[in-house]
């Protein structure tokens, strides 16, 4: 779920890429399937491109709310933004890598057992704000360090991880 109402809360595309390639590369044959509003298929269509070779399936725009909460529901893990997949996954237990930014996911969640939250320690977390010149937080976060963060979830050996870089 690469999408998020605030530019600062979004991660940039070829991010997601990384994260996704680092994550493909230790778990042969995992099908990736991204997720948003058709506003967010501009996002999914640059994960393609930086990755051609990832399995994946763009799925934004084509989804309504309860199909979402069911493909979130019936899937391993979710890597995603500060959003709303992100609260549906924290919800129905579903394993949440969640990138965080200028926001404070004590006060926002994932209130989930099986999240771990990405946020680096900068001067500047927690802004607020909705724009950002420099956004160094989206450059602070290791693309192998959260695929890592998944797999630990995955095996049970990470559990609502809140913790700063």
């Amino acid at each position: 779920a690469p999408g998020a109402r605030w530019e600062t809360k979004q991660w940039p595309p070829e991010f997601f890429a990384r994260v996704m390639r680092s994550f493909a590369d230790t778990h042969p044959g995992v099908h990736f399937l991204l997720v948003g509003s058709s506003g967010e298929n501009p996002l999914a269509e640059r994960i393609l491109q930086a990755d051609p070779g990832l399995s994946c399936s763009n799925l934004c725009g084509r989804t309504s709310v309860g199909e979402l909460v069911e493909l979130i529901r019936n899937v391993s893990l979710l890597f995603c933004n500060d959003s709303g997949p992100m609260h549906i996954a924290a919800m129905l237990s579903v394993p949440v890598v969640a990138f965080f930014g200028p926001t404070s996911p004590r006060l926002t969640g994932p209130y989930s057992q099986k999240s771990a939250v990405l946020q680096p320690s900068l001067p500047c977390i927690f802004c607020l704000k909705r724009y950002c010149t420099h956004c160094r937080c989206h450059a602070a976060v290791d693309a192998d360090d959260a695929a890592s963060r998944a797999q630990a979830l995955l095996s049970g050996n990470d559990r609502n991880q809140r913790t700063g870089l």
